[in-house]
């Protein structure tokens, strides 16, 4: 009876296994099936949409049909996280996956629920880049200035009469002022400021706002003068934002890196080599 038993479930094992086994095999010798990649095939008509959509449609650029195959991959395995049913018996079409855009849009939801949402820069991190990099944030001579961008004479006018009865610079450049950056304190080398500017903030008394004077057809600028320097160091105060991006930019990518590495690992990718029409070129990282 026990071996009847025995037998019977190697019967059905056996048989499972060769249902599993036709559908993988039929995709193996289809010719248009390009990868299986966990849960996902790849054929022609997906790698020629990804083609299209990267302007890249005709090119015989290796370099560029490689990195457009590699991203098809990449965003078809990265889809395999997007949910938690168990992997089918055979790789499936890429449905709806298969309109690029679309693709995108699913890829970078699932990326910034599993990977960039886990980015965080303490303050500690940015003191201590900026501490170790001084010599990037350390300018030679220059000027610290404020400015006031005006779209009219009329505007400058009226800004003229305000600064000269001594209202604050700062309120009058946030109410008035066309510059994003709203009269902050900012310092430039001399080499950086047109000839004609660097004429003004050279003579300019420190601490009072100049004339209003044109610097294109109906646009014109304030500056205050704060001090004149011969060499200056950028504070870390306005250096922060900028090490903040750069440092979640590398923290971001290598939390990407990661995660791809994980998902290689759990699903299985297999590329036919042969059936790509190209010589594919692996980019180094």
């Amino acid at each position: 009876m026990k071996r009847l038993v025995l037998m019977t479930m190697t019967i059905m094992i056996l048989l499972s296994a060769a249902c599993r086994s036709g559908p993988v095999k039929a995709l193996r010798k289809d010719p248009s099936v390009l990868a299986l990649v966990g849960r996902y095939y790849i054929d022609r008509t997906d790698f020629k949409s990804a083609l299209a959509y990267n302007r890249a449609q005709g090119t015989k650029d290796a370099n560029v049909m490689s990195r457009v195959f590699d991203s098809v991959v990449e965003e078809t395995l990265v889809l395999n996280a997007a949910t938690g049913d168990p992997v089918p018996r055979a790789p499936r079409p890429l449905g709806l996956y298969s309109e690029p855009a679309a693709r995108e849009r699913a890829v970078s939801a699932i990326l910034e629920q599993k990977v960039y949402s886990r980015v965080s820069v303490p303050a500690k991190d940015i003191k201590a880049y900026y501490n170790s990099h001084q010599d990037l944030y350390r300018k030679g001579e220059g000027v610290l200035i404020r400015g006031i961008l005006l779209g009219s004479r009329k505007d400058a006018s009226k800004v003229g009469a305000l600064l000269k009865k001594h209202h604050s610079f700062v309120g009058v450049a946030r109410r008035y002022s066309l510059s994003p950056n709203k009269g902050e304190a900012r310092y430039f080398e001399y080499s950086e400021l047109p000839d004609y500017i660097v004429s003004i903030v050279k003579s300019a008394p420190i601490g009072i706002p100049t004339q209003p004077f044109e610097v294109s057809p109906g646009n014109y600028q304030v500056l205050l003068v704060e001090r004149r320097y011969k060499t200056y160091t950028v504070p870390l105060k306005e250096a922060g934002p900028g090490i903040r991006l750069l440092l979640s930019d590398s923290l971001g990518a290598a939390l990407h890196k990661s995660y791809i590495g994980e998902l290689r690992r759990r699903f299985k990718v297999v590329i036919f080599w042969s059936r790509l029409g190209f010589d594919y070129r692996k980019e180094n990282p």
